[in-house]
């Protein structure tokens, strides 16, 4: 007894084969092309880099590298990925956000503490199911770069929840992080130099944001008598170091 199976059936049997066999590996490709450019970075800033970064194919293996069901990239856990070693001039990893549009999938990113000099924060305009992204303890191309990074983190999605920006840079506070546009749960915005009134933005209803860190800045103003009829869902708000009055 003998079987025929058509061309076009056998080539469609071939490429779910090829599709098996490269999913069984884990990782896709673009992403660990992208891992591997990091790792460059890390290399061009006479960095140490993860130990386990490019011994495999796997990158869903890789230390600091998490990934779903689907065996694509959905955390980053990059915090001190960056070892400080000896620079002209601080800081001297310089960092392209753009790097990280290829993880599609991506719900955390975590770059807190590196020294880095962050740029172009376009990249993340795609990450569509960011929910965490610390960027905390590194520096900004440009001060003014808030006014940009709202559009880009909620102008396409609206899952972020948490936001760290803790990065020692100036400028005002755009209203678009009191406002419902911004799904927040935890706003970090400790040592910075912002200045600016809170005064309009307090009588902005959020009805979101549980936990908010504006300490060591140059904000005034007077809290609201009833900071709850402001942020309803309010647990901790630390204004310390400002010139904010009230209780």
């Amino acid at each position: 007894m003998s079987c025929y199976f058509p061309l076009g059936t056998m080539l469609w049997v071939l490429c779910i084969l090829q599709f098996m066999l490269h999913m069984a590996g884990g990782c896709a490709i673009e992403e660990r092309i992208a891992l591997m450019r990091i790792r460059s970075l890390l290399v061009e800033a006479n960095s140490e880099v993860p130990a386990s970064w490019g011994l495999s194919d796997d990158c869903c293996s890789w230390e600091r590298v998490r990934c779903n069901n689907s065996t694509r990239v959905s955390g980053l856990n990059l915090d001190s990925v960056y070892v400080y070693q000896t620079c002209v001039r601080d800081p001297c990893w310089n960092l392209n956000l753009t790097i990280f549009s290829s993880f599609h999938e991506l719900q955390q990113l975590d770059l807190s503490w590196n020294s880095a000099l962050l740029q172009n924060f376009d990249g993340l305009e795609g990450l569509t199911k960011l929910r965490y992204l610390n960027l905390s303890g590194n520096s900004l191309v440009e001060n003014n770069i808030l006014e940009s990074l709202g559009p880009n983190l909620f102008g396409t999605q609206r899952h972020l929840q948490f936001l760290d920006l803790s990065n020692n840079f100036s400028g005002s506070l755009p209203n678009w992080m009191f406002t419902n546009e911004a799904p927040l749960l935890y706003l970090g915005l400790a040592h910075n130099s912002l200045v600016g009134s809170l005064d309009h933005l307090m009588w902005q209803q959020q009805s979101n944001l549980q936990k908010i860190n504006i300490s060591m800045n140059y904000f005034t103003g007077q809290l609201p008598m009833d900071i709850s009829s402001v942020f309803p869902n309010l647990t901790v708000l630390d204004p310390s170091y400002n010139n904010i009055s009230g209780h």
